[in-house]
């Protein structure tokens, strides 16, 4: 059951700011209102459609041409490989959503998807900050969930940072990955940045 997994493409760029001789830091990350725009997205992930409504009733818009993004290479490869291991195996997917939308100054994307396999469901939520320098960070997230990670780990420029359960104890886990923008990272996600992930897997409703 990986047809899912096919969808988490992971997000991250490296990017100076400022004058050559003098800059000014930058702002710390909208940890908080980024974190709370992902529960309320991703907190409760029935269905693809239930969740796209609870989005935009929160402000996400309906992105209208995914090619013109930074995920719509993502997208692409993760459909054609969900697509065929879905083939093989009798299962389907569920139209993916992509949606966006502002906060504090952070353009972000939201990605939700859909396989059914054997009379079970899962339901994938990504927000992605594309190209974002600054890193969120883990014991912000650790503080706002609660919780401590049960895992972390890091793999060239990527970093990702696991909790147990997920926003809703329907869902097993929730995963925070922070990828720089280097181009051994970038050549096998495609982008670089911020990425929350949230799944849940549930059975199958006709």
């Amino acid at each position: 059951m990986q047809g899912h997994r096919a969808f988490a493409g992971l997000t991250l760029a490296l990017a100076l700011t400022g004058a050559a001789t003098a800059q000014t830091p930058p702002a710390p990350y909208p940890a908080r209102a980024v974190l709370d725009a992902f529960r309320a997205a991703c907190g409760e992930l029935g269905s693809v459609e239930s969740a796209a409504k609870r989005a935009a009733a929160a402000g996400w818009a309906p992105v209208s041409d995914r090619d013109a993004t930074p995920l719509g290479r993502v997208i692409a490869l993760g459909e054609a490989s969900a697509t065929q291991l879905l083939a093989k195996e009798g299962g389907r997917m569920a139209p993916t959503r992509l949606l966006t939308r502002t906060i504090d100054g952070e353009a972000l994307h939201l990605l939700l998807t859909g396989v059914s396999l054997q009379g079970t469901r899962v339901v994938g939520c990504r927000l992605y900050d594309v190209g974002e320098t600054r890193a969120l960070p883990p014991g912000e997230m650790s503080a706002w969930l609660g919780r401590e990670p049960i895992d972390t780990v890091m793999r060239g420029g990527m970093v990702q940072t696991v909790w147990e359960p997920g926003l809703s104890p329907a869902q097993e886990t929730v995963e925070l990955f922070f990828v720089r923008g280097t181009d051994a990272v970038t050549a096998n996600t495609q982008v670089a940045g911020i990425a929350l992930k949230a799944d849940q897997m549930g059975k199958e409703q006709d």
